[in-house]
């Protein structure tokens, strides 16, 4: 279940709050489960541009 409670998203993808909005992420390959993404939000620093209503990031540092 998405903790950000995203209609249509099922399972845990990993997201990104971009100006108070919840959005999918992708261009980065990382182990949602391995940095407990899954279980809460993290702080991270993220590079990267919105592409529509995902944002395809290029480097993700989770804090």
């Amino acid at each position: 279940m998405c903790i950000y409670d995203m209609d249509g998203v099922a399972g845990c993808q990993p997201a990104v709050v971009v100006d108070g909005q919840p959005r999918l992420m992708t261009g980065v390959d990382m182990d949602l489960h391995a940095y407990g993404l899954c279980t809460a939000p993290k702080q991270a620093v993220v590079s990267g541009r919105l592409e529509g209503q995902t944002f395809l990031a290029t480097k993700v540092e989770v804090k």
